[in-house]
């Protein structure tokens, strides 16, 4: 088949001079020619092949009979099946690059009708998406580096902690004989600095839906991102959320204002003892700090997890 195909296009290359002296649309005409040939080595050659494999397949009786109206349709020239062809993801430029997304024409898709009167016979377009597997290489050292970027989040939580306590400590013993620290106002300088922003986005999170269409739209995937808010917005604004499970959880991303809120909490403990005993303080955050090691490589441990947060093929 393949050679056939090579000896049509060559001898379309062949009669390209005597193409140049024809008209528009003479020329027009002799290409659609010899797309037709081409069309018509492959519904010939190929398509026989690979009905053969399908029906070797274990596959069910409703799926087969779609395939058995789509051959038809394809042999036949019928204008829908080339439609649903057409609006597949195809492979996108850039793929040696890195590029793996591939989404096709989604509302081409959801149009097309096979144009079959019988409601049992007709074929309708139904958008699915499919997930390509990212290529990592977590056993090769030169990589660690990228894969286990998303420790460096650590960073952040270290800064935060070192000034709050540096700040709030400093500012406290110049009052000298008035040190005190107030919980209340504390805790609460804190919620409102995270709160009003996170109502913000969690706005827009609600408002997904009407904000445009297509595959990110569509309700089969954003199912995902908006019913965990509408069962647990809650725990976003008391700052529990990264207390969740990750599919339960409202705009997952924000497991961080979690985890710093309570860290931030845990700080005025430290700041308390840095008032009233520097060395006990010091000690206290030593002990904190070889506690948050050796619990992260216990829960690792017992539950046979990678030591950091990849996703490979063989991990549910």
């Amino acid at each position: 088949m393949i050679i056939q195909i090579l000896n049509l296009l060559n001898k379309d290359n062949n009669v390209n001079n005597s193409i140049n002296d024809l008209s528009v649309d003479q020329k027009l005409i002799s290409i659609l020619d010899t797309i037709r040939e081409v069309y018509n080595i492959v519904s010939n050659d190929m398509i026989p092949i690979v009905v053969d494999r399908i029906l070797l397949a274990n596959i069910s009786t409703e799926c087969m009979t779609g395939l058995a109206k789509s051959y038809s349709a394809f042999i036949n020239n019928e204008k829908w099946i080339f439609q649903m062809i057409d609006s597949n993801g195809h492979l996108p430029s850039g793929l040696m690059s890195g590029t793996l997304t591939a989404l096709g024409d989604y509302d081409q898709c959801l149009a097309v009708q096979s144009g079959h009167q019988s409601a049992d016979a007709e074929i309708v377009g139904q958008y699915s998406s499919n997930s390509m597997e990212t290529l990592v290489m977590p056993q090769q050292l030169s990589t660690q580096i990228i894969i286990n970027a998303l420790l460096s989040v650590d960073t952040f939580f270290f800064i935060s902690g070192f000034l709050v306590v540096y700040l709030s400590v400093s500012k406290l013993r110049k009052q000298q004989n008035n040190i005190q620290l107030n919980f209340p106002l504390f805790l609460a300088l804190r919620w409102l600095r995270f709160a009003p922003f996170l109502a913000a986005i969690m706005s827009i999170n609600f408002l997904w839906p009407l904000i445009g269409t297509g595959p990110f739209f569509h309700q089969n995937y954003i199912k995902h991102v908006t019913d965990p808010c509408v069962a647990n917005w809650w725990t976003n604004f008391l700052f529990i959320s990264n207390w969740l499970k990750p599919i339960d959880q409202c705009m997952i991303h924000t497991w961080y204002l979690s985890a710093d809120f309570q860290l931030y909490l845990l700080a005025y403990v430290i700041i308390k003892l840095y008032l009233n005993s520097p060395y006990k303080a010091m000690i206290g955050s030593l002990c904190l700090s070889l506690s948050g090691v050796i619990i992260a490589f216990t829960v690792n441990y017992l539950n046979q997890l990678p030591p950091s947060i990849i996703f490979e093929p063989d991990i549910k």
